[in-house]
């Protein structure tokens, strides 16, 4: 029974560890943001014009090259012909807390996502 008990403990304190370093690896930085999704986005908006980011409160913002809409949003284009594969790709990573690298754009004040690459687990 011990046994058993030893094994599940370790067995937790190893999904703890990972998401300890997940969450640690996660930043956003310049024009890009990388890591598990849930480490620095919190909820996707959609308002009858925009669709959007919400970057959680706890991540340091000061790094980046753009500004926040509102302080705490990142736009999604929903104009060109891939808006409705990159809200998709947001969709998948926010279902999966999956890790993503999102470089945003350069040529816009407000950080709007620009690529989006959903990176499989490692």
């Amino acid at each position: 029974m011990m046994e058993k008990f030893c094994y599940l403990f370790a067995a937790f304190l190893t999904v703890v560890s990972c998401t300890a370093n997940a969450n640690a690896n996660s930043a956003c930085d310049g024009f890009v943001c990388e890591g598990k999704i849930s480490a620095f986005a919190e909820s996707l908006v959609i308002t009858p014009t925009d669709m959007l980011i919400t970057v959680m409160p706890k991540v340091d913002t000061k790094p980046l090259s753009c500004q926040l809409v509102e302080g705490k949003f990142i736009t999604i284009p929903g104009k060109g012909k891939n808006a409705d594969a990159v809200y998709s790709m947001l969709l998948t990573a926010f279902a999966a807390n999956s890790h993503v690298k999102v470089i945003l754009s350069n040529t816009t004040k407000q950080c709007e996502i620009h690529v989006i690459e959903l990176i499989s687990s490692f």
